[in-house]
């Protein structure tokens, strides 16, 4: 069993210095698998809604076993991987949601993003404040902390890139915690205890309080997970009944945040349109920096989002008192 001072040597250890410049972790789309898509897509009216596509129905032929594969990444690998080149430009914002759907589903059970069953998010700038407490930082330009979200992986297509900024970074959670380890021991055990974290009012009915609690890292199974969101804990600090953050934790937490943007640390990935990036929640952190929009509304930044539960997803029966993450379609915790 792991515990909190090991060195975890596995591949989802990675540092982004080594990964920058190689296409290992991204799959470009090849003519015959964008035919294929474009086969299934044609057997369904563009109308029809994403979620009455039968997927079950769905012939992905040589490209289903890429995608298998790819899935086998998230849990067994380094913990994430790119799809290049879906044809968005020639698409209907329908058609590419109906296709990202197909994608998503071949890698596990899509769950809902907030408290309104959204299945499919929309990522882009609404002109909200994140100052204030129920705003989500995707709904913003600004850039983000390192975080996870209340899911086993997130997927994300992009439609249209910013005009400037924008820059998609990841870093191991791993290797973030390898690294605490070996710079700052005595912090360690501060992120393996537990945090209350804002539900930003959209807690399930009939929860008492308007936060939930969890630990940072979490070794269960013999394998390191994650759980992060760096505003919901500084949020939740606003609540009656909630521990105060004591500045060894404050510390332990900057200090987390400054590792995994450390520039041989982090992976930066610059989106372009048709590029379809999923991750693990459980080991793979990730951020966005701040970005500026074209002035046309038409040409504003734009991805879509999905949660899924996958396959081999971990029970992690000590946190939120919940036996695995957003285990069931429409409800769940949310994040960001």
């Amino acid at each position: 069993m792991t515990t909190d001072l090991d060195i975890d040597a596995g591949p989802a250890a990675w540092y982004g210095h080594d990964l920058q410049n190689s296409t290992e972790w991204a799959y470009v789309l090849t003519s015959a698998d964008i035919a294929i898509l474009e086969r299934e897509l044609n057997k369904w009216p563009e109308t029809l809604p994403f979620t009455e596509i039968p997927t079950g129905k769905i012939d992905l032929g040589p490209l289903a076993d890429v995608l298998r594969d790819l899935g086998h990444e998230l849990e067994s690998g380094r913990g994430f991987f790119l799809i290049r080149g879906l044809p968005v430009e020639h698409w209907s914002e329908q058609r590419c949601a109906q296709a990202f759907w197909i994608v998503g589903c071949r890698l596990g059970r899509p769950v809902s993003q907030n408290a309104a069953g959204e299945l499919i998010g929309h990522v882009r700038d609404t002109g909200a404040d994140f100052a204030q407490p129920t705003v989500r930082g995707y709904a913003t330009s600004d850039r983000l902390y390192y975080h996870t979200d209340h899911s086993d992986s997130v997927g994300l297509l992009c439609l249209k890139p910013a005009r400037a900024g924008g820059l998609s970074t990841l870093a191991s959670a791993v290797t973030v915690h390898n690294e605490l380890v070996r710079r700052r021991p005595d912090l360690v055990p501060l992120l393996h205890k537990t945090y209350a974290f804002d539900y930003r009012g959209e807690q399930p009915p009939g929860t008492a309080v308007p936060y939930y609690e969890s630990p940072v890292y979490t070794t269960h199974g013999g394998r390191l997970s994650v759980y992060i969101s760096k505003p919901l804990i500084d949020k939740a600090q606003r609540f009656d009944g909630v521990e105060p953050l004591t500045p060894a934790a404050e510390e332990a937490l900057e200090l987390m945040q400054q590792i995994a943007g450390e520039v041989r640390v982090r992976l930066d990935m610059d989106f372009a349109p048709g590029d379809i990036q999923f991750l693990s929640n459980y080991s793979v952190l990730h951020s966005r920096t701040a970005f500026e929009d074209y002035p046309e509304p038409e040409r504003r930044r734009h991805l879509l989002r999905l949660w899924l539960r996958l396959p081999d997803s971990r029970a992690l029966p000590e946190r939120f008192g919940l036996g695995t993450r957003n285990t069931s379609v429409g409800g769940g915790i949310f994040s960001r």
